[in-house]
């Protein structure tokens, strides 16, 4: 999951309601890629399908946190505090992901490697050591110094 200020979350979705759906949808989207049982964001449209929608939300929660923050403590906080809900829920990502502040740690399970959205697998990183110093000792070659065939000037004359 991706880290986010808290603070700055319950600012942004008290004035920008819009924001607020944004992170839902993001947040949503970082957990499904976890494993969790997110449903389509279109459902928030929907007046009363949109609670059970935030519901399935903390479930996720709860999912992503392994347990350290609870779907009905997720969703009560969300649904009932708004604002101040979604910074809880965002505090509660920031401890389990580990990462910087504005950085992406997902930790990753055991096993087959996940598929990016588009169904390609993601490459993972790879390292090869340096090869060996050779036990022969560098030797550089002397070059002759080069004599300058330009004209000089004259000396100046000394006077006594």
């Amino acid at each position: 999951m991706k880290n986010r200020s808290p603070i700055g979350l319950f600012f942004l979705a008290t004035f920008i309601p819009f924001y607020a759906i944004y992170w839902l949808v993001t947040s949503g989207r970082e957990m499904r890629a976890l494993g969790a049982d997110v449903p389509t964001a279109w459902l928030l449209l929907i007046p009363f399908v949109s609670i059970w929608w935030l519901y399935k939300y903390g479930a996720a929660v709860e999912h992503v946190t392994n347990g350290k923050t609870s779907a009905i403590l997720a969703f009560l906080v969300m649904w009932l505090l708004g604002s101040v809900g979604y910074a809880i829920v965002q505090d509660a990502f920031n401890k389990v992901s580990g990462a910087p502040m504005g950085g992406m740690a997902v930790p990753m399970p055991a096993g087959p490697q996940p598929l990016s959205p588009g169904g390609y697998s993601v490459p993972q990183p790879s390292f090869t050591p340096p090869a060996p110093a050779s036990p022969v000792a560098s030797v550089t070659p002397e070059v002759p110094a080069v004599e300058s065939t330009a004209p000089q000037p004259p000396a100046a004359p000394t006077s006594i």
